[in-house]
């Protein structure tokens, strides 16, 4: 999902911007991870590094640039201070180990059309007398060491002493939350009687929260937004979040693995219990539970059982349901929008936010 494009909502100027914070985060983190390349005082972590660097490429830096939308929202225009640059530094860092780790959880072979790390480490040391488990060991270092930079960048911001206690304190949630909710997603995985309220509460938790609501708030802290604007943010956030997740969510099943980066086979492998999973099992008769059970979780589900799993959604009315549920949660945030709350040009960049986020194809 990249926010840097001309559309119904952006103007050149938007554009150029947002091109603007990318390029701003993209220099600050290649510098960073220069310096810890150029400082390491082994050859091993100068390798880790590499790697690091490596699963920071491609990357559209959504978070960043949603920090930069908040900031706009609050009412701070100009560019991206050094400070804020560092943050929104930290949230691709903390992505980068959340993707890291995730893909390690549900031994994924793809990310952003590439194999994962601990496939790609496996496969440069083939020779070593274990190179999957290698590979998975590497992957958690990495995952590790990006998480502790995160906190560096952080630590290391230039902020006012109130700007740096509230960034800690939405840092801190955003890393709980992100971890309580994998743990939900690793506790219902595979298994078939997993609610629909439980599967949006993993939506939320695992994914809403770091990704939109989390993020949009560190801009508005930063840009010094009142109570009302921080109250109308976190909604946003999370009615943004979670129309976004819905949409992964979708696109995981019915999306082109040549736009995404990854199989349709992932998600349905791995048995992951997605508020449209849950839904077709609320409404599915015998036949179709005994379908769902019999494919969802299986290793070997190939695209033949993709298209039968894509059939049971359909007819069971999952697939429309969750495109109506991204629909209400668009139409929370733009009601937000409409109240004036924000800042004229903030508003404008989250209003494409929107419309990038619940109508996106990869």
């Amino acid at each position: 999902m990249s926010l840097v494009m001309p559309g119904e909502v952006l103007d050149v100027n938007d554009v150029a911007l947002l091109a603007d914070d990318q390029r701003a985060v993209d220099q600050r983190l290649a510098c960073f991870l220069a310096d810890k390349e150029r400082t390491a005082d082994s050859p091993g972590l100068r390798s880790l590094v590499v790697l690091l660097r490596e699963c920071l490429v491609g990357g559209k830096r959504m978070r960043p640039l949603l920090l930069a939308c908040g900031q706009r929202a609050g009412g701070e225009l100009g560019p991206l201070t050094p400070g804020a640059v560092n943050v929104a530094g930290a949230l691709e860092m903390f992505h980068a180990f959340a993707l890291i780790h995730d893909d390690v959880m549900d031994d994924s072979d793809r990310r952003r059309g590439h194999a994962t790390l601990h496939r790609l480490v496996a496969h440069r040391h083939r020779s070593h007398p274990d190179a999957a488990r290698f590979g998975l060991s590497i992957a958690i270092l990495v995952g590790d060491m990006a998480l502790g930079w995160s906190h560096e960048l952080i630590r290391t911001a230039d902020l006012t002493a109130e700007q740096s206690a509230a960034a800690w304190q939405v840092f801190n949630a955003m890393s709980t939350d992100t971890v309580a909710g994998q743990h939900l997603d690793l506790l219902t995985a595979g298994t078939a009687a997993t609610s629909v309220e439980q599967a949006m509460l993993i939506t939320r938790y695992k994914t809403a929260m770091y990704t939109v609501t989390h993020p949009l708030r560190l801009g508005l802290l930063l840009a010094d937004a009142n109570h009302r604007q921080l109250e109308a943010g976190t909604e946003l956030g999370t009615a943004l979040g979670e129309a976004f997740q819905l949409r992964d969510d979708l696109l995981g099943v019915y999306g082109d693995p040549e736009l995404t980066g990854k199989p349709t086979t992932d998600d349905l492998r791995a048995g992951k219990n997605t508020v449209l999973l849950a839904l077709a099992r609320r409404h599915a008769d015998a036949q179709q539970h005994g379908l769902l059970n019999t494919l969802v979780g299986s290793p070997d589900l190939d695209a033949d059982g993709v298209a039968l799993v894509r059939d049971v959604f359909d007819a069971t009315g999952a697939r429309a349901t969750v495109e109506r549920m991204i629909t209400q949660r668009r139409a929370t945030a733009l009601a937000l929008l409409d109240t004036g709350v924000f800042h004229p040009v903030g508003e404008r960049l989250l209003r494409n936010a929107v419309t990038v986020a619940t109508a996106r194809d990869h």
